[in-house]
């Protein structure tokens, strides 16, 4: 049995300060100490996935009293187990893969410093999946928020990250003002921070049910903070895989699977969850039309596909949610770290600049596995997560949420192969090398997307026995249609998009213009945020105004005692300040 399964967050978190301190070794023996933290942690969760999800043993930890508060250091049942695991896997390869590509794309410029924040990352979304308790996942979304804000400026010599990392940090900011308030409520009216336990309410269950979702909402980048995932970009590609495959997005789908003991309480919550991961996927989808940069069509495509999730979590299908996660894993990490060599050969994220399908050979080959598993087409993952999660909200009832689904299906395989038919099929030839550093991690996972037929069924029955609490709740009669209707749409939007190479739709198209302006929601934004600015300069103007009027009060004041200080000296004096002083209690009390 496994003795310390804290360790598995532990290590790389006590060891991210330690890479700092290797100044300009950080270039290797950073690197060095990353691998071999998160290989620990690895390793670790390898140990605790086999206990939990293979022998059917809960790891729970023993409580620690915190200032009045009881915090259970750990509790790894098999949602936690696989999302350790697969945190684990995926921050290693992606470690593994930073050499090359940091090297390559942004010189030696501060590698301990990456070092140190991508394994304190990997270590706070590690602590956010092992523990039960909500003060400490509030901890570690704040770190992983941290962390996220400081990789995505990480090139601080560069104008447009900083106001890039400044939105991503503020738009999550929201959300945690939102969860914080729903873990204030929920401590209140259920006096437990557990969990485990918060499907015990009986109070306010619509109102902090709510308030959790849109914290989630918040992480994972759904309607209304849509707009963040794709000025993220500027971070590095191995930052922009890591967020979008392993850790922070898909905070926001961990934590309303978690929650779903409170949420199925009222349905409200179950359908505020469900219709907005359909609107999000659907919007995001069409938006990823028309971009021409590789990484912000990736971006597009994370928010979409993690719609899915929320379509099924939002009817209560915890295992397909969650088994739509694992595979969106492996394909999401596959796809931008393929495109991170196209990325390191070209010094461009435009994908009509260059024709790469001779020199990047076996990167366009796994390129196109990653469009394949994203597309829902078989054998890869894609396809039995896809299924698995659009049958289950075909048996839920929602009709309006499966035609989203089946529609964005569609549009996922049209926007992937047409950005990969401009990536390596239009612009002018270029020659550059494949780095076999970078390959590597590569197909690392393209094995793991392949072999997904041979323990997906295995991996989908001990989800839905290790967390059977909640069923899939049922709002009509379930949908009645083919299986394959998802992939035969897929397949067409594959077709259309091999050869849909033109880029450049004509601007002064109504449709092109809406979705090039992504449905004006960051226009929005800027309205509000205009708003508050001339809100805060009335307020101040007020507030300088207040302040003059009491100087002159004062003033006014300083005066009449001055004044009826020299009538002191007489009879008629005292008169006249009688009479004035008669004259304000009388206004006073009137």
């Amino acid at each position: 049995m496994l003795s310390r399964p804290e360790l598995i967050y532990l290590i790389p978190i006590f060891t991210s300060p330690f890479i700092l301190l290797t100044g300009r070794r950080g270039r290797s023996v950073g690197f060095l100490l990353s691998a071999l933290a998160v290989l620990s942690s690895l390793i670790l969760s390898i140990k605790a996935f086999k206990e939990v999800v293979l022998d059917s043993s809960n790891l729970v930890g023993e409580e620690v009293n915190l200032r009045g508060f009881k915090i259970t250091p750990y509790y790894i049942d098999s949602v936690s187990a696989v999302m350790v695991l697969l945190v684990s896997f995926i921050g290693f390869l992606v470690v593994l893969y930073s050499p090359g590509y940091m090297t390559g794309e942004h010189g030696a410029y501060g590698l301990n410093r990456y070092y140190s924040l991508i394994t304190l990352f990997i270590g706070s979304m590690l602590l956010l999946v092992s523990t039960p308790h909500l003060l400490l996942i509030f901890a570690a979304r704040e770190l992983v928020g941290l962390c996220s804000y400081a990789l995505i400026g990480f090139r601080n010599r560069k104008t447009t990250t900083g106001p890039a990392a400044a939105k991503a940090m503020i738009t999550t900011r929201i959300g945690d003002v939102l969860l914080i308030a729903a873990i204030g409520l929920l401590y209140y009216y259920a006096h437990t921070l557990d969990i485990r336990y918060i499907g015990t309410l009986n109070e306010n269950v619509r109102l902090i049910g709510t308030l959790i979702v849109l914290g989630a909402f918040a992480k994972s980048a759904q309607i209304p903070f849509i707009g963040r995932l794709r000025d993220a970009m500027e971070g590095p590609t191995t930052v922009s895989a890591l967020i979008h495959a392993a850790t922070m997005v898909n905070a926001g789908v961990y934590l309303v699977v978690r929650s779903l003991p409170l949420l199925t309480l009222d349905t409200f919550d179950l359908l505020f969850v469900s219709y907005f991961g359909a609107i999000t996927a659907f919007l995001a989808a069409t938006m990823a039309l028309v971009d021409n940069d590789v990484k912000r069509v990736l971006a597009y495509s994370t928010i979409s596909q993690l719609g899915y999730m929320f379509m099924a979590a939002g009817v209560a299908g915890y295992a397909a949610a969650m088994y739509h996660l694992v595979s969106h894993a492996f394909f999401k990490a596959l796809l931008f770290l393929s495109a991170g060599v196209a990325i390191v050969a070209t010094h461009t994220r435009d994908a009509r600049r260059y024709r790469l399908r001779n020199s990047l050979k076996l990167s366009a080959i796994a390129f196109l596995i990653g469009a394949l598993a994203l597309s829902g087409i078989p054998p890869t993952s894609g396809f039995y997560s896809k299924e698995e999660v659009i049958s289950t909200i075909a048996d839920s009832g929602l009709i309006g949420v499966y035609v989203l689904a089946v529609l964005t299906a569609f549009l996922t395989a049209f926007y992937i192969f047409r950005i990969r038919s401009l990536l390596y099929f239009r612009g002018e030839p270029y020659e550059a090398k494949e780095s076999r550093i970078l390959l590597g991690p590569i197909y690392v996972l393209v094995i793991a997307i392949l072999a997904f037929p041979l323990y997906h069924s295995d991996l989908l029955n001990r989800l839905e026995k290790g967390y059977n609490f909640v069923s899939v709740y049922t709002f009509g009669s379930p949908i009645e249609v083919r299986k394959y209707v998802p992939t035969i749409l897929a397949s067409m939007g594959l077709i259309l998009g091999l050869y849909y190479i033109k880029s450049d739709i004509p601007s002064r198209r109504p449709l092109r213009y809406l979705l090039y302006r992504r449905y004006f929601i960051d226009d929005v934004y800027a309205i509000i945020a205009k708003a508050f600015v001339y809100l805060g300069r009335a307020l101040y103007k007020f507030d300088k105004a207040v302040d003059l009027f009491y100087a002159y009060v004062s003033k006014a004041f300083t005066v009449l005692g001055g004044y009826f200080g020299r009538l002191r000296t007489s009879y008629v004096g005292y008169a006249i300040l009688l009479i004035a002083l008669v004259i304000i209690g009388v206004v006073m009390v009137l």
